[in-house]
């Protein structure tokens, strides 16, 4: 009966010793993870931070090489950085698509600051994403209160052409290029409305990607009240190897919209979530 006590006895100590360290494993893990998020979260503030003064030095002559070449020149994130960001940041779109958030909602949530310069915006986004548009001479960064310099010369019912173009390419903070969206048409206007001319045009572009795969891409046009539009957008899944580990991200959805208003002006719009 005594052997019996002693045994149950040690085994008692036995199980509360591994049980302690259980614990204490997984509060080392959470220490860990938490460590990781700060300084992904202090890595963003810093390249953002970097940015900023790069943006404000260069602004009058830059072009999307020279961004590239700063993001390329920024201290490396680690593999467990990025991940903590993509992580977080798919938590949060997560709880925003649950509570009924619109499409347009959930990707303004993910926009972490814009910046427009005189030839192309940048976008930095909180997944660890960044984009880079150039500009062309018709767009249109404010609210349509004037006309094109020429308008004023034409008839209402002149009919004039406008070109327009909604490209962007996606970059990984981990210097990798994802791909390119583009959508492009012909537009006529006249002052009263805008309708579709021609050469309705769209697509994707794979970057240096391992894995790659586009589902229910498709290019459309529409009006709109006086204006006219056209999209490109599709499913996007995809995915790298950086520093010996593998990213996968999956269903990215992407929507690039190029607008002619009845005045002959180029207005884009972007959903990214």
């Amino acid at each position: 009966m005594k052997k019996l006590i002693v045994v149950t006895s040690i085994c008692a100590t036995v199980c509360a010793t591994n049980v302690l360290s259980v614990n204490a494993q997984e509060s080392n893990t959470l220490k860990t993870r938490n460590l990781i998020s700060k300084s992904a979260e202090a890595y963003l503030d810093t390249t953002e931070k970097n940015l900023d003064t790069f943006l404000e030095t260069n602004k009058d002559n830059i072009d999307s090489k020279d961004i590239n070449k700063f993001f390329d020149s920024q201290k490396e994130v680690s593999p467990e950085q990025l991940q903590a960001i993509q992580d977080k940041s798919e938590k949060e779109t997560s709880l925003l698509k649950k509570i009924g958030k619109s499409d347009q909602e959930i990707a303004d949530s993910l926009v972490e600051k814009e910046y427009k310069l005189d030839n192309q915006n940048i976008t930095l986004y909180k997944n660890g994403i960044y984009s880079i548009e150039e500009k062309d001479d018709n767009y249109l960064d404010t609210e349509e209160n004037t006309y094109p310099q020429t308008f004023f010369t034409l008839a209402k019912s002149s009919k004039k052409t406008q070109y327009g173009e909604n490209t962007k390419s996606y970059y990984s903070i981990a210097k990798i290029k994802l791909f390119t969206v583009s959508v492009s048409a012909k537009f006529y206007y006249n002052g009263t409305k805008a309708t579709y001319r021609s050469g309705l045009d769209g697509y994707s572009k794979r970057g240096t990607l391992s894995l790659w795969q586009v589902n229910g891409f498709k290019v459309a046009k529409e009006s709109d009240g006086s204006s006219y539009v056209a999209t490109a957008s599709g499913n996007f899944s995809y995915g790298f190897s950086y520093n010996g580990v593998g990213f996968n991200i999956k269903d990215v959805y992407i929507k690039h919209e190029v607008r002619c208003t009845k005045n002959g002006y180029i207005k884009k719009d972007y959903v990214f979530r």
